[in-house]
Order: C-alpha cells, then sequence, then structure tokens
C-alpha cells in the first residue's frame, strides 16, 4: 500500500495520509497502522501537486511524469530525428542502475531506435537548465537539440 504524507506530517498529533494517485484520505488509525511496518520514500511535489520526481524509490517511470517529460520534450530528442512522443521511451539520462533518480530533471524522450543507439554506442546524455540536451560520444562528437514541446513554466517566487 502506498501513502502519501505532506511535509513534517510525521511530527504532528494530526495525522492524515491519501492514496497518492486518488487522493483518498485516510484517517488517523489506519496512517498509523500503515507506518508501523513501511519503507519512507521521498517523493518531489510540482506547484500543481503532482510528482515530478520519485529519487530512488521507483524505476518504472509514471505515467504522468512521462506525460509531463514528453510535453516539455515534444518528441525523440536524439539530433536529427522528428519522431513523435508516441514512438518514444522516457530515458533516464543519468541511468538508473548507476544511481540515477526516476525525476523529471533525469528524463528525457527518445525513440525506440535512439535509445538503443544511445545505450549500445553509449552516448552520455544531460538536460541543460534552459532544457536543452546534449549528446557526447565516446570519441568526442557533442550535439545539442532543443525541447519541440512547451517551454517549462517559472517556477513560482518562494
Amino acid at each position: 500500500m502506498e501513502l502519501a504524507l505532506e511535509g513534517d506530517t510525521l511530527t504532528t498529533d494530526l495525522l492524515l495520509g491519501s492514496h497518492p494517485d486518488t487522493d483518498r484520505l485516510f484517517d488517523h488509525a489506519t496512517t498509523e497502522t500503515v507506518l508501523c511496518d513501511c519503507l519512507i520514500h521521498q517523493i518531489m511535489r510540482g506547484t500543481d501537486s503532482l510528482p515530478i520526481g520519485y529519487g530512488r524509490a521507483r524505476y518504472s517511470v509514471p505515467r504522468h511524469l512521462f506525460r509531463l517529460t514528453a510535453q516539455r520534450d515534444g518528441g525523440c530528442r536524439f539530433p536529427g530525428c522528428d519522431r513523435p512522443v508516441s514512438y518514444c521511451d522516457a530515458h533516464h539520462l543519468f541511468h538508473w542502475r548507476k544511481g540515477g533518480p526516476t525525476n523529471h530533471d533525469n528524463l528525457g524522450m527518445l525513440c525506440n531506435r535512439h535509445h538503443h543507439i544511445v545505450h549500445r554506442e553509449r552516448v552520455q546524455v544531460k538536460l541543460l537548465p534552459n532544457a536543452d540536451m546534449h549528446f557526447t560520444w565516446p570519441d568526442g562528437r557533442h550535439r545539442e537539440t532543443r525541447p519541440r514541446g512547451k517551454p517549462p513554466r517559472p517556477r513560482p517566487p518562494v
């Protein structure tokens, strides 16, 4: 069972949790029971309350995180490719098995063909702060691509 808790909820007397997919609230007793035998993972949420990162808590990319990445990238980000999102996988830029998180800023859309090329040829891919993607081949060649999707929304002031 998964349970979502906000901020410092674990240190307060009012212990309410919710299901992360449905937002169904759980009462104090149910929440306390679940917490007796559980693993706790931190999940980052965006301004719309949807998770934008799971860290190392999960490998597979949840549907909403896939859609968020697809919206930013607009299709395959490999240089010269114009494949739409429907042909793409969400690729962990810093590979999950090497410690990379399942977070929006560590994912990029690659069509199946280019996803295999990136792994087979050991192409390093980095997402830059402006959402450009930088590709570096082992022989030193490098290319950058711009996102074809919607630009990221600016973060509200803190």
